[in-house]
């Protein structure tokens, strides 16, 4: 079994999402498991699918804004310790009435 250390992301989708959460990114990597999960910061994904050795999807679960690492685990343990960053940012919006 690949240790959670031998993963490497190369590289993200996405770096960046609503702090709503949803945003799906792909990740690529090396030595993925089947049971490889992710996290952004200490929530878990609210969902991960591994569709190859080199590739999987997480989707962002909801936070407040500020930058979070994103983090790969092959065995629910161990957790990759090279970080790649994943921004979250709140919609900001003023409304213009009319007088």
């Amino acid at each position: 079994m690949a240790a959670a250390g031998n993963v490497n992301i190369t590289a993200l989708s996405r770096t960046s999402g609503p702090t709503e959460g949803g945003t799906m990114v792909t990740i690529t990597a090396n030595e993925l498991l089947a049971t490889a999960k992710c996290k952004f910061g200490s929530l878990a994904a609210t969902s991960s699918a591994v569709s190859s050795s080199t590739q999987m999807s997480c989707q962002t679960p909801a936070q407040p804004a500020a930058a979070y690492p994103l983090e790969i685990t092959n065995n629910d343990q161990d957790y990759t310790t090279q970080r790649m960053m994943f921004l979250y940012y709140g919609m900001s919006f003023r409304v213009k009435t009319r007088k």
